[in-house]
Formats: structure tokens, C-alpha cells, sequence
């Protein structure tokens, strides 16, 4: 049921088949796609970069804690009915950097509970501007981007594929990327629940690693498929947890101003039990730092074990993602699928006014 103007709430799919359900579906890949591209995440660096006047801007301390490299078979959940049908899908990617990735995007803690952590979005003002090849990574501190480095053939035990084999060779491509060769495909699932996953790398820009993690299974969220998300008040968030919850857990983000320009977000890293119930304090803090149209919650589960390096840490994860649409009260999320009810127009930022 679409709900009206006067509810000002966001309106949930229909059906499967809607242009929402469609939308809901393009921003998971689209997520998905995001997450998986870079392999490193972000850290500090100890890299100092020429700076436009040909000084130097001091990157920060290193950090041997951060990660510089991720190999990661990714599980995405098969879509049983509608248009977009589909059986699931295994990928595999993975690379390794001389330093951790920077994100574009610089957040502050401003409150936490638990395991969860609310961030407010700063912008950070570097003059003269950073190099290309840099990031400003705080005011007036330009911080090298660093580059794909190789680590030799990496083989990988433990996974099922087509044509059957015991075990799979991937060569480092032209930019130190690694994925799945030519002529092996990976079966959905490629492993059974609590079956050991063994990687191995050759040894190039880092000595040889040796990296284990046991299998999962593939996310699915159980409940309506809009979940309502208000100030003052839990965000109840509800999966089908595993036969072996202790294998895995759920990294959980929220993002409910990406379409405006992120203004924040809210992160939680929580056992694998089917339920959190995300705190009503974090909720109302995210909201207040703005919305804008089609806010969502990301659910990743995850398997990560990771090795050290005198660069940083190297991990192999298993993860899958699915999200979940929001209905947050006092807003109307809109595109050209979707318009505004009589009398209000479509902003830039997706949202109804």
C-alpha cells in the first residue's frame, strides 16, 4: 500500500516489480560494487607528499593495524521472484597496496553505544590544493594515495568450481588485481557451512602470507521489506542467522543522506544471533545530521581473518550484503519512477518538498 502525502513517510514497494523494488535492488549492486572495488580500507598512511610549493605535508604516523589489502569472496543472495530472478552469485577479487586506501569522505565519532558508532562527515580544506596522486586527509595535510603492489600467485584451497579443482592459481593482472582465471567458475555456494578456506601467496612487495577463514552462508533478512527508522526510537533490524553463528558476524551501516551528500553514518559490528535492535540515541543523532531520498541500512555478513605485514595488515573476508529500504516519518523519497503527490516537487537530493 502507497502511503499518502499526508503521512510524508517514504513509500515501500508494492510489489517485487515496482520501479521502488527495482531501485532498492540497483542500489544493492550498486553497494556492493563500492564496497568490493577498492580492496584496502581506509587508514592512516606514513607517507609524506610533495606539496604544490614544493614543501612536504606530513601523512601521520603509520599504523600497523590498518588494512592494506583484502581478498574476498563475495556471496550475493539469489532474488527469487519478479523480473530481476536470479540464482546467487560467488565472486571473487582481491589486491594489496603499499598503504592503506584513504576514503574521500573524513568522518568524526560524535556519539557511541555498544558497538556502534555514529560519525558526522567533515570536510577537510588543504590550500595550495593536493597534488594529483593525493588526498587531503585533514586541513593543510595532503596524504599520498600509495599504489597496487603484487604479491605473487595466490592460490586458494577449499572452494568449489567448475570445472572441479582442488585448488585455484590467479596470477596478479596488469594492476595487481587478482580474481578468479579464465575458465574456472565459482558454484553458489562455493563451500559448505563451517568448511575451512585456505589462501596462499607467493611472496612479492610482502613476504608470503598464509590466510584461513571457515565458510557461510548467504545473508536473507526476514520482515517487511521497509523497516521504519525514527528519532527516538530502536532501529529493529532482523535476519536468518546460521546453523554456526559464531563463524560470522554482521557488520551493519546506515546511510541516510547519500543522495543529498553524505552527512554521516552510523556503523555497528554485532554477533550473528538474527536480531539488533540498533539504539534509539544513535537513531535520533543520524537523523538530525540530515536525510535525503531513499536512506537504507547495509547488512554485511562477514568472515575475516587477518595477517600482519610490515606494511599493514592483509585479510581474507567472506562477506555478503543485502539492504534494507528505510521509512523514516516526515519525508517522501522520489524520482522520475517515483514522483511527488500533487503539489510537491522532486529535489535533487530525491526527497519531496
Amino acid at each position: 500500500m502507497k502511503t499518502t502525502a499526508r503521512s510524508h513517510s517514504v513509500r515501500p514497494p508494492t510489489a517485487p516489480g515496482t520501479a521502488y523494488a527495482r531501485l532498492a535492488k540497483g542500489l544493492i549492486a550498486l553497494a556492493i560494487a563500492a564496497c568490493s572495488s577498492d580492496p584496502a580500507k581506509p587508514g592512516p598512511s606514513d607517507a609524506q607528499t610533495p606539496a604544490p610549493d614544493g614543501g612536504t605535508r606530513d601523512g601521520g604516523a603509520s599504523d600497523p593495524n590498518a588494512i592494506i589489502g583484502t581478498f574476498q569472496f563475495i556471496l550475493t543472495p539469489p532474488i527469487a521472484d519478479g523480473p530481476d530472478k536470479r540464482d546467487g552469485i560467488t565472486r571473487f577479487i582481491g589486491g594489496v597496496r603499499d598503504r592503506p586506501v584513504l576514503d574521500r569522505l573524513i568522518f568524526k565519532k560524535i556519539a557511541e553505544q555498544g558497538t556502534c558508532v555514529a560519525y558526522e562527515t567533515v570536510t577537510p580544506f588543504c590550500s595550495p590544493a593536493c597534488m594529483f596522486g593525493s588526498t587531503c586527509s585533514a586541513d593543510d595535510v595532503c596524504t599520498a594515495d600509495g599504489v597496487a603492489i603484487s604479491v605473487g600467485n595466490v592460490k586458494v584451497r577449499g572452494i568449489a568450481t567448475t570445472p572441479p579443482t582442488a585448488e585455484i592459481v590467479m596470477m596478479p593482472a596488469g594492476n595487481s588485481s587478482y580474481s578468479e582465471p579464465d575458465g574456472i567458475s565459482l558454484k553458489f555456494p562455493p563451500f559448505d557451512l563451517g568448511a575451512p578456506i585456505e589462501l596462499e601467496t607467493a611472496g612479492g612487495a610482502l613476504p608470503p602470507l598464509r590466510l584461513s577463514a571457515k565458510g557461510t552462508t548467504f545473508l536473507e533478512t526476514v520482515g517487511a521489506p521497509t523497516v521504519r527508522a525514527a528519532k527516538g526510537e530502536v532501529l529493529a533490524l532482523r535476519w536468518k542467522p546460521t546453523a554456526m553463528p559464531d563463524v560470522s558476524r554482521i557488520a551493519i551501516k546506515l546511510d541516510l543522506s547519500h543522495h543529498g551528500g553524505t552527512k554521516g553514518k552510523l556503523e555497528c559490528d554485532v554477533p550473528d544471533n538474527g536480531s539488533f535492535d540498533v539504539p534509539a540515541a544513535l537513531m535520533t543523532k543520524l537523523i538530525d545530521l540530515g536525510v535525503a531520498g531513499y536512506p537504507y541500512a547495509s547488512l554485511t555478513r562477514h568472515v575475516t581473518n587477518a595477517a600482519a605485514t610490515p606494511k599493514g595488515r592483509v585479510q581474507l573476508q567472506i562477506t555478503s550484503e543485502v539492504q534494507v529500504v528505510l521509512n523514516i516519518p516526515g519525508f517522501i523519497s522520489c524520482s522520475e519512477a517515483e514522483p511527488c503527490p500533487t503539489g510537491k516537487t522532486c529535489g535533487t537530493d530525491r526527497l519531496c518538498r
